[in-house]
């Protein structure tokens, strides 16, 4: 009743309002039809997505795929080299030396501190090792922070691993690269000579007084070095004088350098500071032409540490027959390899370096990171010299040294992977110019060790 009610009601209805409500209905299903549109078209797209995922665009496929997680660089990368200790480590560290954890703060370096390994290419006694530990100190002796023996006996000389009061110890660290050595020391005997003298005077009295090494000569050391005419001239006065002259050149160039840095600091200095008006322009050019190397020298010496393995001389870095009787017809005869051909270091009954050695090594280089508070990186003196400088020296030092060896020593005292590298990584040969950093050649050493795949 009610709907024919309704429908006979709609003839009383005007033909306008007829026509707005035919236009209402018609927009209500417009309406329906978008929404069951969307839904249908919603159901599909999702379908899709989790039943066909593998025939979608790429766009579509990467948003179909769960996000991956991309780790940071270090934690993909099996090198500790430059990482900062942590606390753990640090504890681990300490509990394997036996000895406390230190409450100062670390070191401030500029670059990653480097371990740098040697070998002595000659034996050495005890006797001579503690002679060489009692000399160093400050720029008196060698800049040698450790030797161990063949036994594993290990003799520290400095103990203080990175230290910017010591001798230099290899060619890196006198800056080659950036000036020869012997035009630096022309340029320093220039700044000398230019400076008054009494300003000279009072600086090297006061950097001997700073050293408090209660060594009153060492100022008169470094006065002969500083004052003769060439460094020619200073070898051939070594040569025939009986002086101690140890620490004199260490000394003179550190008192140039602070006499350099006074020069520098303020552009009227050079006119105060020079033995006359003559003097300042070649005074402050010296010091302009020295200043990159000197402050190198300093930076690289306080981020470097080496140490000194024992190991016969051998053959040097000789590799042929050839070589050697070449370069014994040019030497006095106390120089001259006795053998008179290449002479293996390591044989069936004697290991280039033994087990001792590189367990003491090990031990040694976690002092060393201990001392940073951060893992320095292993590296070798033949690499510094001839290689990731350029040719800036010659030493082929530790010869035959297996670094996978000493990383498997570390990395199992600290619990890391036995792949970790805690330096450079290791290819070995004699050619630096395509990136042999370990020098190794068979007529010496054998076969390569067993873990690379360096030629």
């Amino acid at each position: 009743m009610a709907i024919h009610h309704r429908f006979k009601n709609r003839a009383k209805l005007s033909p306008q309002i007829r026509r707005e409500s035919r236009q209402h209905l018609l927009q209500k299903l417009v309406v329906f039809g978008i929404l069951v549109a969307i839904s249908l078209g919603l159901l599909v797209f999702d379908r899709s997505i989790f039943v066909f995922s593998d025939n979608l665009p790429l766009k579509e496929k990467e948003r179909a795929e769960p996000l991956k997680l991309v780790p940071a660089r270090f934690e993909s990368s099996n090198s500790r080299v430059g990482r900062l200790l942590s606390q753990q480590e640090r504890q681990a560290i300490a509990q394997i030396l036996g000895q406390p954890l230190s409450t100062d703060p670390d070191p401030a370096f500029d670059r990653t501190p480097k371990f740098i390994l040697h070998d002595t290419s000659g034996e050495l006694s005890d006797g001579t090792i503690e002679r060489m530990k009692q000399q160093a100190r400050g720029p008196m002796g060698n800049g040698i922070a450790a030797y161990v023996s063949r036994e594993g006996k290990v003799t520290i000389a400095r103990s203080m691993f990175f230290n910017q009061r010591r001798p230099t110890a290899t060619v890196y660290e006198k800056a080659a690269d950036i000036l020869p050595e012997t035009v630096r020391n022309r340029e320093i005997r220039r700044v000398w000579s230019a400076t008054a003298a009494s300003i000279r005077q009072a600086a090297l009295k006061n950097l001997v007084a700073a050293l408090n090494l209660n060594e009153p000569s060492l100022a008169n050391r470094a006065s002969i070095w500083l004052n003769a005419p060439s460094e020619q001239a200073f070898e051939a006065l070594k040569a025939r004088s009986s002086t101690n002259l140890d620490g004199g050149k260490t000394t003179g160039l550190w008192t140039v350098a602070q006499i350099c840095d006074g020069v520098l600091n303020d552009s009227e200095n050079a006119a105060r500071m020079a033995s006359s008006s003559g003097t300042a322009a070649t005074l402050k050019n010296a010091c302009q032409k020295l200043n990159p190397v000197l402050s190198e020298n300093r930076k690289r010496v306080a981020s470097s540490t080496h140490v000194e393995i024992l190991q016969k001389r051998g053959s040097e870095c000789w590799v042929t027959n050839a070589q050697v009787r070449a370069y014994n017809q040019n030497v006095p005869d106390s120089l001259k390899i006795q053998a008179n051909r290449v002479v293996p270091l390591e044989t069936l009954d004697r290991p280039a370096y033994t087990d001792e050695q590189y367990e003491q090594i090990a031990r040694l280089y976690l002092q060393a990171a201990l001392q940073a508070g951060q893992f320095p990186e292993i590296t070798t003196h033949y690499w510094v010299d001839q290689g990731e400088f350029g040719r800036i020296g010659t030493h082929c030092d530790p010869r035959g040294f297996d670094l996978m060896h000493l990383y498997r020593q570390i990395s199992l005292a600290l619990g890391h992977p036995q792949k970790t590298r805690y330096g450079i990584e290791p290819q070995y040969g004699i050619h630096p110019e395509k990136g042999d950093n370990v020098w190794w050649t068979e007529a010496v050493l054998g076969k390569l060790p067993s873990d690379t795949d360096s030629i």
